[in-house]
């Protein structure tokens, strides 16, 4: 992130993907340039550009099976 203006966030922002509906708080996420936030909730940041979610064996499967991953990886 050196160099650019990105800023990490811990688990403590809500984080929103319009394109799948997802409303969460991931682990770490990562927002370059100023906080986009969200139209139904000023305090819910939209569309970061970087997720990072630590999988345990109670959420992996979730995870996987709902190819959350894949839908923010595509977004930037």
């Amino acid at each position: 992130m050196k160099g650019h203006p990105c800023q990490p966030y811990g688990s403590n922002i809500r984080i929103n993907i319009p394109e799948n509906t997802l409303f969460t708080y991931p682990d770490l996420s990562i927002i370059c340039g100023d906080i986009n936030p969200s139209d139904a909730d000023e305090d819910t940041a939209v569309r970061p550009s970087v997720l990072i979610e630590i999988l345990s064996k109670s959420t992996k499967d979730y995870y996987r099976a709902e190819s959350l991953y894949c839908t923010v990886l595509s977004l930037r």
